[in-house]
């Protein structure tokens, strides 16, 4: 058998230093594009944090709802031009139907479970007769490639200081997956959403040890949604007003009145 020489394997060693040269460029230069596309194309909704939702039907001795929403750019509405296109406010106006809903949305867009627990908590915490909270958290720590033990660390801790802070209000919403066909090339589309149920994983099981209810926005039956261009905003990353509204109308579903 002839056995291979020395230049031969010179030039396979160079062909596949080539091939993974090529194929990191491709990788860097691909998520490079998706973050610059919805940069550039984002919508940031205007209103302040603070809304107060008049019940439909007020009357002297009308309930107050208090609701306080955590989360990243997807409860804080990006994606719309206004915060009144929110799920949580969607979410609030659908409890107004009797009830005078005083929402406080803390979220802040590009937050991680650890801004949670460290910048949002602490807001909460200074509110008085809070009836309902909803968490939605997780997205920015996947694409900022979160070690999963750290990640459920983190969210472990934030849990279990709501819990401490505010007993029995908090609802957790799992991280739905996001993202138009036209906007993740290849791999990412199929990478992200296995780093989305792997998260979400997490999610469910922290939330189980600590009996927190869970609304799970991944399994949502809207995947044919998903697909159509009006669910997605401009950046074809962050959902529409018609996006945030299916989910409004989910989460409500979930709780009821």
């Amino acid at each position: 058998m002839e056995k291979i020489r020395g230049p031969r394997v010179g030039v396979w060693l160079a062909a596949g230093g080539l091939i993974l040269l090529m194929l990191g460029v491709y990788l860097n230069r691909s998520y490079g594009r998706i973050y610059n596309f919805i940069k550039a194309h984002q919508v940031v909704p205007s209103g302040g944090q603070h809304q107060i939702i008049s019940a439909r039907r007020m009357g002297p001795n009308t309930p107050t709802l208090t609701y306080i929403a955590l989360g990243d750019s997807l409860t804080a509405g990006v994606g719309t031009n206004e915060i009144a296109a929110s799920y949580p406010y969607r979410l609030g106006q659908y409890w107004s139907e009797q009830k005078l809903v005083k929402l406080i949305n803390l979220a802040t867009p590009g937050a991680r479970t650890a801004d949670i627990t460290r910048l949002q908590l602490p807001e909460l915490v200074q509110t008085q007769n809070i009836d309902r909270i909803t968490l939605l958290i997780g997205i920015n720590d996947i694409h900022h490639n979160l070690p999963l033990t750290v990640f459920k660390n983190n969210y472990r801790e934030l849990l279990k200081r709501l819990e401490q802070a505010v007993p029995g209000k908090t609802t957790v919403l799992t991280i739905p997956y996001l993202g138009d066909p036209k906007l993740f090339l290849p791999p990412y589309k199929s990478y992200f959403d296995y780093q989305t149920k792997r998260f979400n994983t997490i999610i469910r099981a922290v939330a189980a040890e600590q009996g927190i209810p869970v609304i799970d926005l991944y399994n949502l039956p809207i995947e044919s949604e998903q697909q159509k261009p009006h669910f997605y905003s401009p950046d074809l990353f962050h959902p529409s007003a018609e996006g945030y509204a299916w989910w409004a109308r989910a989460i409500y579903d979930h709780f009821g009145t």
